[in-house]
Formats: structure tokens, sequence, C-alpha cells
């Protein structure tokens, strides 16, 4: 066999692997995004929605002539995600806000 058909065919095995590998990587690709969404859903979503505790109140400060520099208020607050729909009952950060008579920023 000259170079000519040996460069010929070790092309032709070349391109078989990249069309196979090709095929393994778009198949693994339909598989996780077909049959296992629920499952990187979930995932997703408890990455996103956790609890954040809060540490505990640290005080007022003053300054030397007994004037407030600091105060601890308790403050609620919360954020979203524009176009995020909450799942949970009573819907958005509005409802929320007119619940616990926070004023709109």
């Amino acid at each position: 066999m000259n170079d000519r058909g040996q460069d010929a065919r070790r092309f032709r095995v070349l391109r078989i692997l990249m069309l196979a590998a090709g095929l393994v990587l778009a198949g693994r690709i339909v598989h996780i995004q077909v049959f296992e969404h629920e499952k990187y859903r979930a995932k997703a979503l408890q990455q996103w929605e956790r609890s954040i505790p809060i540490k505990a109140e640290r005080g007022n400060l003053y300054d030397r002539h007994g004037q407030p520099l600091a105060l601890s208020h308790l403050a609620h607050w919360g954020f979203g995600f524009p176009g995020h729909r909450s799942e949970y009952p009573g819907g958005s950060a509005g409802g929320s806000a007119r619940r616990r008579s926070v004023p709109n920023l």
C-alpha cells in the first residue's frame, strides 16, 4: 500500500472515531436533558432555595456623647429574580410584603 492509500485509511478511521465520539456525547446530552431532567431540576432548586441563619444581634453603638452611631433593628428582607415564579403558596414577594406590612421599594 502506498503512502497516499495509508493516509486515506488513517483519515477514514479518524473520521469514524470522531463521529462515534460525537454520537456518544450527543446521546449523553439527550439522556441528561430528557431522562434525568427532574433529578437535576431538584438539585438546582436545592442550591438556589436555602435558609441562611442570621447571627446573634450585636447591639447598638454610641459615640462618646451617648449619641447613637449604629442601631440594631429587626428587618425582613428577601430577593428574587425577574421572571422567576414562586412555587410556594402565597406567590410573589410583593404579596408577602403586603402581608408583612413592609413598604415596597
